[in-house]
């Protein structure tokens, strides 16, 4: 496991498939980059909602986790998720 705050690896970067899957599933990649960016629209707009969905579908119970991990996702989290040259460099 890495520690992508401490290393400041931008979370998108995690994202992986493999190579013969994409060409069987066409769209499949841009279909996932729109919700990934839909979904950090949202979440960055309504800190209220993104709390409640990290915590319910990570099945947590302690407030002081889900904003350590809503904070952790806010500084990791590139605004436009645009590649940039540390998540191309992996």
């Amino acid at each position: 496991m890495v520690d992508l705050v401490a290393e400041q690896v931008p979370w998108l970067s995690a994202a992986s498939c493999q190579a013969e899957r994409p060409q069987n599933r066409p769209g499949v990649i841009g279909r996932f980059l729109r919700a990934a960016v839909e979904g950090n629209y949202l979440a960055l707009a309504n800190e209220k909602l993104a709390k409640e969905v990290l915590a319910k579908e990570l099945k947590l119970t302690d407030a002081k986790i889900v904003d350590i991990s809503y904070t952790d996702f806010k500084l990791q989290t590139p605004r436009n998720l645009e590649p940039t040259d540390h998540t191309l460099r992996r």
